[in-house]
């Protein structure tokens, strides 16, 4: 397998950077408010710890 450009390197991570940046901001506009909505934090309260 060839190794990867530095520039190609460069944009992915530019391009996961700002996703990373922005996805606060997508999850508060589907909710409507910047705060979780209670039924998300009682499903996480239900969940079973993982082992």
């Amino acid at each position: 397998m060839e190794p990867l450009s530095d520039d190609l390197i460069l944009w992915l991570g530019i391009v996961v950077f700002v996703a990373l940046l922005l996805f606060p901001r997508w999850h508060d506009r589907e909710a409507g408010t910047g705060e979780a909505p209670p039924r998300d934090q009682a499903d996480r309260d239900v969940q079973p710890p993982f082992h």
